[in-house]
């Protein structure tokens, strides 16, 4: 290749990906902020009720399976639901506590 296509291959590769390292900050920002207001307003009206909250973080799901038991094939994603569904089904006995998940599906929470 010519010095020049190089100079131009280099120039328009620099701005692809600056432009989408931008693109990707901003969608970071933008879901944590989306996802931290709606929990946020959730457990601020459920307060107001004078319940005790509790927030259950059911972590990994969807593409993200966690670690995975190399004889039993059971990948952590499918634990981790199945204990915090659980474990909100025993909270929900008690009338004064409110209960609220990250998910109850398996699906990927970016």
């Amino acid at each position: 290749m010519s010095k020049r296509k190089n100079k131009f291959v280099l120039k328009f590769l620099t701005g692809f990906f600056s432009v989408l390292l931008v693109i990707s900050i901003y969608n970071v920002f933008y879901n944590f902020n989306v996802r931290e207001n709606s929990i946020e307003s959730k457990v601020k009206s459920v307060s107001e009720e004078d319940k005790d909250v509790v927030v259950i973080d059911i972590g990994h799901g969807g593409n993200d399976q966690g670690t995975q038991n190399l004889y039993s094939g059971v990948v952590e994603k499918d634990i981790t639901l199945e204990i915090g569904m659980k474990i909100e089904q025993i909270l929900k006995e008690d009338s004064s506590i409110e209960v609220l998940t990250t998910r109850t599906t398996d699906v990927y929470l970016s």
